[in-house]
């Protein structure tokens, strides 16, 4: 601990620009001891996973007392939120995501796993956010959300989504939650999910059409380019709550909620098998893994699903291309087009 304070307060030295940290442990090797550790001396992990936030919190704010900590909820186990908040100074934030722990309904009579990471497909607000709120109120949380790129691992750029992010902000607002941050594991893109933003920021209380007609004239000079775009953008949606993040009943142990290196990992799994194969059994932590696609089991429910969402966004690629081709051709106009495009040929993949 010693040494990362020293890391800490040599960082915030050095790079004056930065306003605050946002840290997360337990993933990407960033493992706490636990318990069993020879110098726990009776602490927890939970224990431990407070005492580095501490001392990053502290640090930090020895050489920049405005500067702000960010919390990362993330593979806490029960009690880890509670024991954290212990141990900080306020205020500080946590983020987390709205939709984590609530469930996909695109299935009749089965129930879906439940979602883990980003995602923008329920429009509900999961157990682990309103735990959060109670811990450190509303305005202290931030929600992580896929504003530049789909859900977690989907790895496709600007979705033409703006109507969910208008009803994810509208379920922010709802829990007089006023913060969010672009979902940073799929890196953010210009597009129209940005101008969603700017465009709700500046006129919140309007309809979800009026909104849309916002975005619209934003990007689009040409009202026919306009009308054909918003067009696009809702068949798009309509095929987005499809994508078959989290089916149940799929007699796999993990990732189910969650895309987990999705398109990339599903050509590059023959090649990387040795990799998937360590310490699992038949890859079972990566959930399009075309080892989990081709069971009997599963493979026609993938297939009904992933046929939806090609029917709608391929009506959703043909209007935007059209709004395009009305509008000229503009970087903007061709770069919502282009998007849809390759949406449409991931999921023909």
């Amino acid at each position: 601990l010693a040494i990362i304070s020293k890391m800490v307060e040599q960082f915030m030295r050095g790079n004056p620009q930065v306003k605050g940290l946002k840290i997360g442990t337990i993933d990407n090797s960033a493992v706490i001891c636990d318990s069993s550790c020879p110098n726990a001396h009776g602490t927890s992990h939970a224990d431990h996973v407070a005492n580095l936030f501490k001392t990053i919190q502290d640090a930090m704010l020895k050489v920049r007392p405005d500067a702000n900590l960010i919390v990362y909820y993330w593979h806490w186990d029960k009690g880890y939120l509670q024991t954290v908040c212990s141990k900080l100074k306020k205020p500080f934030y946590v983020g987390c995501k709205v939709e984590k722990k609530t469930k996909q309904k695109i299935e009749e009579g089965i129930e879906g796993e439940e979602l883990w990471d980003a995602s923008i497909l329920t429009d509900e607000v999961g157990d682990d956010f309103k735990e959060s709120i109670k811990a450190v109120g509303s305005e202290n949380m931030i929600d992580m959300m896929p504003v530049g790129s789909g859900n977690d691992d989907f790895y496709f750029a600007s979705p033409p989504y703006p109507g969910r992010i208008y009803r994810r902000f509208k379920i922010l607002d709802s829990l007089k939650c006023p913060n969010f941050m672009d979902f940073e594991c799929g890196a953010h893109h210009t597009g129209s999910g940005e101008v969603a933003v700017n465009v709700y920021q500046h006129a919140p209380q309007t309809s979800e059409e009026s909104f849309l007609q916002n975005v619209a004239k934003i990007i689009y000079k040409n009202k026919n380019a306009q009308q054909y775009a918003i067009a696009g953008w809702k068949a798009f949606d309509k095929g987005f709550k499809y994508i078959p993040m989290s089916l149940g009943g799929n007699n796999r142990n993990a990732m189910s909620g969650r895309m987990d290196e999705a398109w990339t990992m599903c050509i590059a799994t023959p090649i990387n098998l040795p990799f998937l194969l360590k310490d699992k059994k038949d890859g079972a932590s990566h959930w399009f893994s075309p080892y989990n696609f081709f069971t009997t089991q599963l493979s026609s429910r993938l297939e009904t699903q992933f046929l939806k969402v090609l029917y709608y966004w391929q009506e959703s690629s043909r209007l935007l291309s059209m709004a395009d081709a009305v509008e000229g051709n503009t970087d903007y106009s061709h770069h919502e087009a282009i998007s849809a495009k390759a949406h449409v040929l991931g999921v023909m993949s």
